[in-house]
């Protein structure tokens, strides 16, 4: 339990002068009570971005298991999400100068609960992100600090636990002092990957290498692999095993040899948040796009800025007729398991030629389209490509719309870039919006703003995108609302559009007799729920939900309570 206020004072001061007396014997507790046993590690490979810490599955498969702080230090932040991190708990650790992290809870501590809930009415909000100021919650290492849950962007119970930097908010590995599990088994390589570039360090082709099952460790059918261009580079398929679990996890590091020199190297041991997008020129983005596949590019494009590779070089080799180059390539994992690629590099006889020349990665763009404008900054790409515009129509929900057409979907950016439109009858930034369709062919839009005269729209990826006018509003369903409140009421809410970049989600008010209500949203599940019926008046009373779209599309559910 959290510590007698009597004491927090007193407890904040010899904290601080502890700091100063801080060595390197000081160790974590384990925020479970539990084996660790991982569903996801540091720095695996997610959608668009890094993972940031570690997911630690529940004891039996249930929600409920506590979770405890894992050192002496206070609670920072408070944050609650529909969708993300769900319930999160940021405590700030002085000692070690690192802030702990523990989301996708179930349930805060009673006094952390109540706090929460104060904020939530007093705000009129369910969404909620609160800095405290050190002593308002002090808590000692063991601590129960809430109960493990799967709020937020979770599809199973567990703790997504994560150990930051304080002074630069930069996530750490977590396993590198001591929290997670044993590793007695080697990283798992299934292909090799090879990459012909040209003079630009475009990309000209690609080939695949597999490996001999008939043979120990990871060789190829042929150990030479030949070079159709100047330039070459490699990746690998490849995954981790760790004790206590069948998880396919991430690579904790890997080392790129070329006649035993290292030229390349990265391990899994922090990055900067500012840095995730660049997770798309790490791994192979196109094979993650079509296919599905988790390919680690063993080297740096030519535009990618990502600071966190080991200063060895570019992993980029140029190949030549007249010296004998072997390759070793050597995948590890924090408790020194290896796995290791050896071949040999061969010039071809015939060099391959590119198509056309792509357009530098550094340099500024600009795409002009039928009424659409395109502008791409600089680095916008992480390799020189050739992007084309073409302007269409197309039928979209019923509707004809003026279609961009930009590049392939199966190229990343590193950043948002702006679509501008021109003149166009009747354009209302309110309704109107730009939509595409997701992997799984649904809608998603990315809003329309008016920008000095002009309406813009700020998108992070390539494909065909259409100007929507969206009139559909949101559809409320009422699923449970008992009269006797003996169990919780419950909504589903959906739209036709999928907020994606810099949208907004859904916005809902509900109310009973003109008070606010504070409904729970499970973004996953696209449910509100409501339970806290101490706070509704006596009846008779108005109950009335709104819930808004990004157009400003309204539906509205009323039901009088007797």
């Amino acid at each position: 339990m959290f510590m007698d206020r009597t004491l927090k004072q007193v407890f904040f001061l010899l904290l601080f002068v502890h700091v100063l007396h801080a060595s390197d014997s000081i160790t974590y507790q384990s925020p479970v009570d539990h084996q660790i046993r991982l569903t996801g590690n540091f720095m695996e490979i997610r959608n668009n971005h890094f993972h940031s810490g570690i997911d630690i599955k529940s004891s039996a498969g249930r929600t409920g298991d506590l979770i405890r702080s894992v050192h002496d230090g206070y609670v920072s932040r408070i944050k609650i999400q529909s969708g993300s991190y769900g319930n999160a708990l940021y405590i700030d650790h002085p000692v070690t100068g690192h802030t702990s992290l523990y989301a996708h809870l179930d349930s805060y501590t009673e006094e952390i609960a109540k706090y929460v809930k104060y904020l939530q009415y007093k705000y009129q909000r369910f969404e909620i992100d609160v800095y405290l100021p050190p002593g308002k919650f002090m808590v000692a290492q063991g601590d129960v600090i809430g109960t493990m849950g799967n709020s937020g962007r979770s599809f199973g119970p567990h703790l997504h636990f994560e150990l930051r930097d304080t002074r630069t908010e930069e996530p750490i590995n977590p396993e590198l002092l001591g929290l997670g599990p044993t590793d007695s088994r080697a990283p798992v390589i299934q292909s090799l990957h090879v990459y012909h570039l040209g003079d630009e360090l475009e990309m000209i082709s690609d080939d695949i290498r597999y490996f001999n099952q008939n043979k120990p460790g990871f060789q190829l059918y042929k150990d030479e692999v030949i070079a159709q261009s100047r330039y070459i580079a490699f990746g690998l398929q490849m995954f981790d095993l760790m004790d206590g679990s069948s998880n396919k996890n991430g690579i904790h590091g890997y080392k790129v040899f070329e006649n035993d020199s290292l030229i390349f190297s990265w391990q899994a041991e922090r990055f900067s948040f500012d840095e995730n997008r660049f997770l798309n020129a790490f791994i192979d983005y196109s094979k993650r796009k079509i296919y599905g596949q988790k390919i680690y590019l063993l080297y740096r494009q030519s535009c990618n800025p990502f600071s966190h590779y080991r200063d060895f070089g570019s992993g980029i080799i140029e190949v030549k007729k007249d010296r004998r180059q072997d390759i070793r390539i050597e995948v590890f994992d924090l408790f020194g398991n290896n796995s290791d690629v050896h071949f040999t590099l061969r010039k071809a006889e015939d060099e391959l030629v590119p198509d056309q020349n792509p357009a530098l990665c550094d340099t500024l763009t600009e795409l002009k389209a039928g009424i659409f404008n395109v502008s791409f900054s600089k680095n916008t790409f992480f390799s020189p490509q050739q992007i084309y515009a073409r302007s269409i129509k197309d039928v979209v929900e019923n509707q004809e719309c003026m279609t961009l057409e930009l590049g392939s979907s199966s190229v990343p950016v590193s950043t948002y870039y702006k679509i501008s439109i021109g003149n166009y009858q009747e354009l209302d930034a309110k309704m109107w919006t730009m939509v595409s369709k997701d992997d799984k062919g649904r809608l998603i839009h990315f809003g329309l703003e008016k920008e000095n005269g002009k309406f813009v729209s700020y998108i992070d990826q390539l494909g065909k995108f259409s100007l929507f006018k969206d009139i559909v509003p949101p559809d409320i369903e009422p699923l449970s609302m008992s009269l006797s409140q003996s169990s919780a009421w419950r909504f589903r809410i959906k739209d036709n559009l999928i907020p994606d970049g810099k949208v907004d989600d859904l916005e809902f008010k509900a109310e009973a007799g003109g008070q606010w209500l504070l409904m729970k949203y499970d973004k996953k599940n696209d449910m509100l729920i409501f339970n806290d019926f101490e706070k509704l008046p006596q009846k008779p009373f108005e109950f009335r939900l709104v819930v808004t779209d990004h157009c400003g599309n309204s539906d509205e559910y009323i039901r009088m309570i007797k």
